[in-house]
């Protein structure tokens, strides 16, 4: 089974897992010794546990592939090194890990389609900024690449300081005076005239998208580049130190609580319009008017990211029930909401998840009709 892979490469799978059992396990992982230590008994815990459900809710199926699937993982992968939480997708074309920068809920879920709400989660909310450290040695651009950030490594980037401007040391005069006023100036313009090349090598990235940048870098950096870039309504958030030896992850650390900022800055726009579009009709809300809607396509849903709703579907007439419906014409729903979200994205609608607790004045979970 190949490691950690970013989210996005999951999104397409929702179809091919249609085709047969698809296993789904997630669980919130420890960072810290010694509960770290307990990380590698919490996955083969919940291994056994999809392995019972196969073996229990899936007889009629051919499940012994899926079963050595789990096994492999089991015996030949270590997670104490994985972040706040991990997910294990498995069925007879896939076998994926994905690891998440963010709390989840633990989930064993063994069905015909993966349980994919916390891989679109990460990948539209964490998938839209750019971070830019500044450097008199090597500026470095990154992007949010989902579940973390990843370098930009081309012909542009890193751009060095010292190969834009070779310029021949200048010799001190004998009799000093203005020399170190003018010295000053000189360098003053060199860093000058080294952040308008880099404005003309962030164009590309910034072309008809207003991503957002944190930027980072040491404070007198910083003030220059704000007076010469043209994207400085783009920076969102600034960190001032001096970044030049830290690694991509270690980066990611760093500026873990400016993403968060980030991210509500992010949710409460999404609420805002909502609001003004829910003043004017356009806007359906509850799980029961939504699961209605959905299915007429096009649309974009808002929800909170944990919101769990099981439900009750009549074979015969499609009635929904919230309440624990008997007789064999109910089919039991284990999550209607993931099922909303599914429907949502087949019709070629848009999912947008806010933070838990943000959406009560909707129930929870909101569907703009246009």
């Amino acid at each position: 089974m190949k490691g950690a892979t970013y989210a996005g490469d999951l999104l397409g799978v929702r179809d091919s897992g249609k085709k047969g059992v698809c296993i789904s396990i997630i669980t919130p992982l420890h960072k810290q010794l010694p509960q770290r230590n307990q990380n590698k008994l919490t996955i083969k815990n919940a291994i056994n546990e999809a392995k019972a459900r196969l073996k229990s809710d899936f007889k009629d199926h051919n499940v012994d592939g899926l079963i050595k699937k789990l096994d492999e993982i089991q015996f030949g992968e270590t997670f104490t090194n994985s972040p706040d939480g991990i997910g294990l997708f498995i069925n007879d074309e896939v076998s994926k890990i994905v690891h998440f920068p963010f709390e989840v809920k633990r989930k064993v879920i063994v069905d015909f389609t993966f349980e994919v709400r916390d891989v679109i989660f990460a990948n539209n909310r964490l998938s839209d900024f750019f971070v830019l450290a500044l450097s008199n040695n090597k500026t470095r651009l990154f992007r949010a690449q989902e579940l973390g950030i990843e370098e930009i490594i081309n012909d542009s980037f890193p751009l060095s300081y010292e190969e834009q401007f070779q310029y021949p040391a200048r010799q001190k005069p004998k009799i000093s005076g203005s020399y170190g006023s003018e010295e000053s100036t000189i360098q003053e313009e060199r860093q000058r005239n080294f952040y308008r090349h880099l404005d003309k090598l962030l164009a590309p990235y910034f072309k008809n998208n207003p991503f957002p940048i944190i930027l980072l870098g040491v404070a007198d950096q910083q003030t220059v580049f704000k007076t010469i870039t043209g994207y400085k309504d783009n920076i969102a958030v600034s960190v001032k130190g001096n970044f030049d030896h830290l690694t991509d992850k270690e980066i990611a650390v760093k500026i873990r609580p400016e993403v968060g900022k980030l991210l509500q800055q992010k949710d409460e726009k999404v609420i805002d319009r909502l609001e003004k579009l829910a003043a004017t009709g356009k806007v359906t809300s509850g799980i029961e008017k939504v699961w209605k809607e959905t299915n007429n396509g096009g649309k974009t849903l808002i929800l909170e990211k944990d919101y769990n709703q099981p439900g009750y579907i009549n074979q015969k007439t499609g009635a929904l029930a919230l309440n624990p419906q008997y007789g064999e014409v109910w089919l039991k729903i284990s999550d209607l909401v993931d099922d909303v979200i599914e429907l949502t994205l087949n019709g070629r609608g848009k999912v947008i998840f806010v933070g838990n607790g943000k959406l009560g004045g909707f129930q929870k979970i909101a569907l703009i009709n246009q």
